[in-house]
């Protein structure tokens, strides 16, 4: 269902619960002793990314960005950033994951470091192979980042190793 113009931004519990499962997945990968030199913060100042002062709160703050995943820091470096989109349906919401990979670019890395979890009635295949509507345009533009479609926890916590062995590999190279 898309929310009516001037609607305030929520989070259904289904979404709640989606995103609470993957920060329990990355939350756990990151204990472990081979991924120590990482770490997470909670958001970012789009300002500051791309040198601006434009966008605020009404309060005349920066204006911050959450992604679900955090940002992925390697030492000081930040290293990678991404979002879990949970869809109800097949309408476009997801689409603004993309986001994400505008700020990645705007850091200099690779769309393989945006970390993306699709989850939700919205990302099930409505036959074999298949996902209808803005969903599943999504999954095939997602071909570019590092995602998941409904995963289970095993399967979030082994792509989220995978991704962070990566990133310590090509930081080797710098």
């Amino acid at each position: 269902m898309t929310a009516p113009k001037g609607t305030h931004a929520f989070t259904t519990d289904e979404s709640a619960a989606s995103e609470e499962e993957l920060d329990q997945a990355i939350s756990e990968v990151l204990t472990e002793p081979e991924f120590s030199k990482f770490s997470t913060r909670d958001s970012y100042s789009v300002n500051e990314w791309y040198g601006s002062a434009i966008a605020s709160t009404d309060r005349g703050r920066d204006s911050m960005t959450s992604p679900d995943t955090g940002v992925l820091y390697y030492g000081d470096k930040v290293v990678g950033l991404g979002d879990n989109k949970y869809q109800h349906s097949h309408q476009n919401a997801c689409e603004r994951v993309c986001l994400y990979a505008l700020d990645a670019i705007q850091k200099g890395l690779s769309l393989k470091r945006v970390f993306v979890v699709f989850a939700g009635e919205g990302f099930k295949e409505s036959s074999p192979g298949k996902i209808k509507g803005s969903t599943g345009k999504m999954v095939v533009r997602a071909k570019h980042f590092t995602s998941l479609v409904n995963p289970t926890q095993e399967a979030m916590r082994t792509k989220y190793r995978d991704y962070l062995r990566i990133i310590v590999e090509e930081e080797a190279l710098q």
